[in-house]
């Protein structure tokens, strides 16, 4: 039996295998660029004071912040990350075809699956054609096929029975799974690349709240007579930072409630 890696798994939709031409539901990670042309249109990204223009340097380090921030709030890593997690074992879920709920998704790809114990003795690994990953939700499953495989006996009904464990319920951190989770580079749904961008958006329309219009009102005097003006000043930036908030807010929510989702299938 092959050892090899599964096959990459597109994050979204799951299990797709195709798209239709003319539709694009994946985008490259925001560059600075495009953050200013389409989520800082028509700010000038310019200090009143200085005369000094925001860098391409400042705008990256913003995005890059914005998506340590994402990753954190939505509970998912965005760039492409390899875990080597351990799970328990446990009869009742081993009986329903091994089910695991691994710790981090979207999957893109399971790399191995062994039984090791704590002295990092591995006693199994299991062929990658027994492995079942729902990727959006992380949950991981074995489906068994005819046959045995070292220290497993595979029965007529297709229920694998772990011959070293015996009669043990119970067994502390025996699964090791290595799979890499997140999305890649260029397949980042345009719902998660829009909320890293708004949170960009947010903490440079804030970095430049202060600079731009350093001041409200301004007066001028000659001869005796003067003239007080008025300007919006920061509250233009102030209700499109407001807009912002509440676009991302709606992002986040529609994410999480997306990638959040958990099926619960255990015995008790």
């Amino acid at each position: 039996m092959s050892f090899d890696p599964t096959p990459k798994l597109p994050p979204f939709p799951e299990r797709s295998i195709d798209l239709e031409p003319g539709w694009k539901r994946f985008e490259t990670l925001i560059t600075p660029q495009d953050l200013k042309e389409q989520f800082l249109f028509g700010i000038p990204l310019k200090s009143s004071l200085t005369g000094e223009e925001i860098s391409e340097k400042t705008l990256q380090a913003l995005i890059t912040r914005s998506v340590s921030y994402a990753e954190h709030k939505l509970k998912i890593p965005i760039s492409p990350v390899k875990f080597k997690d351990r799970y328990d074992y446990n009869l009742w879920d081993y009986q329903k075809y091994n089910y695991l709920q691994l710790n981090h998704w979207p999957v893109i790809q399971v790399e191995s699956v062994k039984g090791k114990y704590p002295n990092a003795v591995d006693f199994i690994q299991f062929p990658m054609e027994w492995i079942s990953v729902y990727n959006e939700t992380g949950i991981f499953q074995l489906t068994p096929t005819n046959g045995q495989i070292t220290q497993f006996f595979l029965t007529n009904d297709a229920t694998y029975i772990p011959l070293l464990l015996g009669s043990r319920a119970q067994w502390p951190q025996l699964w090791q799974v290595t799979y890499v989770a997140g999305f890649e580079r260029e397949k980042i749904p345009a719902v998660v690349n829009e909320y890293i961008a708004t949170l960009a958006a947010i903490k440079a329309l804030e970095l430049l709240t202060s600079v731009i219009f350093p001041y409200g009102s301004y007066g001028i005097g000659i001869d005796g007579v003067s003239q007080s003006v008025s300007t919006p000043g920061p509250a233009l930036l102030e209700n499109r930072i407001v807009q912002a908030n509440e676009r991302a807010m709606e992002l986040m929510d529609t994410i999480k409630r997306y990638y959040n989702r958990q099926l619960l299938l255990t015995a008790i």
